[in-house]
């Protein structure tokens, strides 16, 4: 009898490690896409895309009229 509660002793805590393993895998999946999105959206920003295009849609909007910036808007 006690052979049969160490063996389920030992199953429990093998599913346990197993399930931290997959967590694990899971939470550095997720942050790996972070890091990776942040680098990309930095990259972005010291190339100056980002200025470029902010630049460019304020003087597009600011040569329409009202409607038409609010189209714009409405249809980004």
């Amino acid at each position: 009898m006690l052979r049969c509660g160490k063996r389920r002793l030992a199953q429990m805590r093998s599913e346990r490690l197993g399930q931290s393993t997959v967590e694990y895998a899971i939470v550095l999946g997720a942050f790996l896409a972070m890091v990776v999105a942040l680098g990309a959206i930095a990259k972005a920003a010291s190339s100056g895309v980002v200025v470029s295009e902010a630049v460019e849609a304020a003087s597009h909007s600011q040569a329409q009229s009202f409607v038409g910036a609010l189209q714009d808007v409405a249809l980004y």
